[in-house]
C-alpha cells in the first residue's frame, strides 16, 4: 500500500514498473479536473466506477473523455446497480449503459450489484470477502478481480507484442 498523490507522477509510473508490486490500484476523485490526469497516465487500465443513473452516467461521461484523449485502456463498471427483476435490466440500466458504450469505452459486462454485504464490512474495516466470505458480493468482487486481471495480462500481451 502506498499513499501518494496525483502529482507524484514518476512515483507512481515507478512503483508501477520497477517497485515489484503485482497491481497498483489508484483510487482517484471522480472529477477529470480534481488530481485525475497523472494517475491515468500511468494507468494500465482506468476503470470508471458509475452507479447507473442519468445523472451519475453524465458525470462518469467526463472521465470517459479523458480516459480517451490521453488513449488509454478503460472500462467503465456499475456500482450498486439493482437487481434485475425476472431476468430483465430496468429502463434506467439499460439507458445507462446505452449512453456510456456511445461514449466510447466498453461497459464491464460484471457489475456490483446494490446490497448490504458492501456497506456493513466498511464500518469493521473488512473487505466483502473477510465480512461474508462465499457470499454473492465475495463472488462479485472475485469475478470483477478476474476480469481486471485478464484484461491487464491481454494489454501486456499486446504491448510486448509490440515493443
Amino acid at each position: 500500500m502506498v499513499e501518494t498523490s496525483a502529482a507524484k507522477r514518476d512515483a507512481l509510473a515507478y512503483v508501477r514498473g520497477k517497485g515489484g508490486c503485482d497491481v497498483l490500484i489508484i483510487d482517484t476523485p471522480g472529477d477529470p479536473d480534481n488530481g485525475m490526469i497523472e494517475p491515468v497516465k500511468v494507468a494500465d487500465l482506468c476503470i470508471a466506477v458509475s452507479r447507473p443513473t442519468y445523472l451519475d452516467v453524465a458525470a462518469t461521461l467526463r472521465t470517459v473523455e479523458l480516459v480517451r484523449r490521453l488513449g488509454r485502456q478503460g472500462v467503465v463498471l456499475f456500482n450498486q446497480r439493482p437487481p434485475r427483476r425476472n431476468g430483465v435490466e430496468s429502463a434506467v440500466v439499460s439507458g445507462a449503459m446505452d449512453i456510456l458504450r456511445r461514449g466510447g469505452l466498453e461497459v464491464c459486462p460484471l457489475a456490483l450489484q446494490t446490497q448490504a454485504a458492501y456497506q456493513r464490512p466498511i464500518a469493521q474495516g473488512q473487505g466483502v470477502g473477510e465480512y461474508e466470505p462465499g457470499g454473492k458480493a465475495d463472488a462479485e468482487i472475485a469475478g470483477l478481480q478476474a476480469y481486471v486481471q485478464a484484461r491487464t495480462e491481454s494489454e501486456d500481451r499486446e504491448r510486448a507484442a509490440n515493443d
